[in-house]
Formats: structure tokens, C-alpha cells, sequence
């Protein structure tokens, strides 16, 4: 289940790319990073007061409050820990183990909550450049998306990461033949 997150209080040492990428990871997995986000994780100025991503979360789990970052020496021992308050734009209705609530078909008791309506604006194209834009970073970056993470991407992704890394870098796509859908 995808929902936005806000990551509040993000040390300084944690905006960029890697930094924000991990602590979503620590809740699920992350999708893309909202523009503001990555305009700072990029440039290092934007908005400081939290850090948006939208977030693949397993339905079974609870949802986390807030990220705990471990600072540690060469011996990793803990010599200091910072809190980073973890606030959602929506919460599905949950039972005290974290389930989400389901009646006996298994059915979401909340589901005509979650039920887009006819007349109700579901902009696909405003995920989609999210997306975009987050290949986009990768290819800037030069970074190879991992295993996990290509496996989070849509078939669409893979071919526009393809094609900007080959226009971009004038050399092969490190991610064909990694990917199901992309081979020589």
C-alpha cells in the first residue's frame, strides 16, 4: 500500500539522496521523493523542515511513528542516536497488532473510504513524473538502481532509465539483462 510520508527533523548529514532513500527504506519501500525533496537532496536548498516520499508499505506491518539514525564509531559502538518524527498525509483504520481491519471476506472495513469515486480526480500523470523525475536523478547521479529497487519499478522506468542513461552517457545501459524486460 503506497501512502506519502513526511520525515521530520532530518539531520543535515541525511539530505541526500542515499540519506532520505534509507530512511524510507526503514518503512518500506521507497517509491520517489516528492520535488521539493530531491531539489534539496540535489542542490542542498530547498525546504529543510521535512523531507516528503511516497512509501510501498506492507499492510501487515504498523506503521512506524518515527526513524531512529545511529551514529557509530569504527567499532560500532552507538555514540549517538537521533530521532526522526515519521508523520503520513492518511493512516489506514488498523487493529492494535498493526493488521489492517478486515471483515470475514477479507474485505478493508474502511474500504469505501479507499474507493476512488467516479467524479473524484486521480491524476496518474502527476505519479508518473514523480517517477520520471526519480529516474531522471538516478541517470544525473550515474547511480544503478539495485536489485530491490529495480524490482519496485514499473516496466515503463526501466525503459526511460534505459534511454536517458544511453543518451546521457553514451554507453550501454547498466541495468539490461538485469531487468526482465530489458535485454540486448
Amino acid at each position: 500500500m503506497p501512502l506519502w510520508v513526511k520525515m521530520v527533523n532530518v539531520p543535515m548529514e541525511a539530505w541526500s539522496v542515499d540519506g532520505i532513500s534509507a530512511m524510507g527504506s526503514s518503512l518500506g519501500t521507497p517509491i520517489v521523493m516528492d520535488n521539493m525533496t530531491a531539489h534539496m537532496c540535489q542542490h542542498g536548498v530547498g525546504r529543510l523542515d521535512y523531507a516528503r516520499v511516497l512509501v510501498e508499505f506492507d499492510a501487515a506491518k504498523k506503521l512506524k511513528e518515527s526513524i531512529s539514525i545511529q551514529y557509530t564509531d569504527k567499532e560500532q559502538n552507538v555514540k549517538g542516536t537521533k530521532e526522526v518524527k515519521v508523520e503520513y498525509d492518511w493512516k489506514p483504520m488498523v487493529e492494535d497488532e498493526g493488521d489492517l481491519c478486515r471483515d470475514k471476506n477479507g474485505k478493508s472495513l474502511s474500504m469505501e473510504e479507499n474507493i476512488v469515486k467516479e467524479d473524484e480526480d486521480v491524476d496518474i500523470f502527476i505519479i508518473w513524473q514523480k517517477q520520471e523525475e526519480m529516474v531522471d536523478m538516478f541517470v544525473n547521479n550515474k547511480r544503478i538502481p539495485t536489485d530491490e529497487e529495480l524490482e519496485t519499478w514499473a516496466r515503463y522506468m526501466c525503459e526511460w532509465y534505459k534511454g536517458k542513461w544511453e543518451a546521457k552517457w553514451k554507453s550501454k545501459c547498466p541495468i539490461v539483462g538485469r531487468y526482465k524486460w530489458l535485454n540486448d
